[in-house]
């Protein structure tokens, strides 16, 4: 014999607020998809999923004719669906390239 109960649809346990916090988030790093769970990261937490070397800068493109901006190992960054960062190499910025001879180039005179 059942009961009225065991009729019923169990009611939901999980507050609303919960599954919004599950909800997952497409980024990309260095051009590549990943889509994470997280509402907030740092920027250790970015380079650590890409796999990016703990020296290089990170960046998150901004849209339009604003600049992008530097994000610190430490920052925290709220995630959004789509947003876009990259990394350079500590050496590429602000840097001369290093010549690789210092001696002047070589020329070839002709004798006539």
């Amino acid at each position: 014999m059942r009961t009225e109960h065991e009729n019923e649809k169990p009611k939901e346990t999980t507050h609303p607020d919960d599954r919004e916090k599950r909800h997952e988030f497409t980024i990309f790093i260095d051009a590549t998809k990943y889509v994470v769970d997280k509402t907030s990261m740092t920027g250790a937490d970015i380079k650590a999923l890409a796999h990016i070397d703990a020296q290089y800068q990170l960046y998150l493109e901004e849209q339009g004719d604003r600049p992008d901006k530097a994000i610190t190992d430490t920052e925290a960054v709220s995630i959004r669906e789509d947003m876009h960062f990259y990394a350079i190499p500590p050496a590429t910025l602000g840097r001369e390239p290093v010549r690789h001879h210092p001696w002047p180039s070589l020329t070839t005179t002709s004798r006539n």
